[in-house]
């Protein structure tokens, strides 16, 4: 008797182990594919060439063009005078001028590199968050790659490509709502204060992208998933409180732009 419950157990164990090594080349392949497709989007900046289709050259690339001189000069990029006799940049929002990236690459990198860097980002940072939250939920990381792909490279994220601020804020949103689950779900501790903290500042993120429709959108999802876990997990008051502090933090950090809009 004790030889054959041996047997079964080594024989479930072995099992196990050949589910989790196609889990993980399963999920390797996902990546791959995932990897593949961002290179093909990347390619031509890979070869030297700047993105100009559609809006990207129309009004996007010369904004920037105009918000890189003026950093490089030290000088105001709120006002374009040679726009429309006088244009409020800042106003119209999607220069994202006051986004710490956005300083940073125009500042420190060529134009056309940094144009190129702030289009592709948004998708390897929209699928490394949307993976963390699938897997949270998820048992399978095969599963939760494959969401995350699909998410990242569904028809709506690849064809707003052109409208770069837009892309941005969606690809905050695994992120952002890993982070609420995180500060309403975890124990008292440093984890939870750093979840809460997160949910600040990618609200002040988004809204520094100068997009605030697809802030609203945002707002709504995360607001309907905030009020199920809250619903589901019944945790304390202060926990929610301090949660709605944080969202009104990264509302006010982010009045430098939404105010002007």
């Amino acid at each position: 008797m004790h030889l054959v419950a041996d047997r079964q157990r080594v024989a479930e164990t072995g099992a196990r182990r050949a589910e989790a090594r196609g889990e993980r080349r399963l999920a390797a392949c996902i990546l791959l594919a995932g990897i593949a497709g961002f290179l093909a989007l990347a390619m031509p900046a890979l070869v030297g060439r700047v993105y100009v289709a559609d809006d990207l050259g129309e009004f996007h690339l010369p904004l920037r063009d105009f918000y890189a001189r003026q950093l490089a000069h030290g000088e105001a990029f709120d006002w374009m005078p040679s726009l429309f006799g006088g244009f409020y940049v800042t106003g119209e929002g999607q220069l994202g001028a006051y986004h710490p990236l956005h300083r940073a690459l125009y500042r420190w990198l060529p134009l056309g590199a940094a144009f190129d860097l702030e289009l592709l980002i948004s998708y390897p940072f929209m699928f490394a968050g949307m993976y963390f939250f699938l897997r949270y939920w998820l048992a399978r990381r095969d599963a939760a790659m494959f969401g995350a792909m699909v998410f990242t490279f569904g028809g709506f994220n690849l064809l707003h490509f052109v409208h770069p601020n837009a892309i941005a804020i969606v690809a905050h949103l695994g992120w952002l709502l890993l982070s609420v689950e995180a500060a309403l779900t975890l124990p008292r501790g440093t984890r939870r204060a750093a979840a809460t903290a997160a949910v600040g500042l990618l609200t002040a993120s988004q809204l520094l992208l100068g997009y605030p429709q697809y802030v609203w959108f945002s707002l709504l999802l995360a607001t309907a998933y905030a009020a199920w876990r809250i619903a589901v997990v019944k945790p304390p008051a202060a926990r929610v409180v301090v949660l709605l502090v944080a969202v009104a933090a990264g509302g006010l950090i982010g009045a430098v732009q939404w105010l002007p809009t």
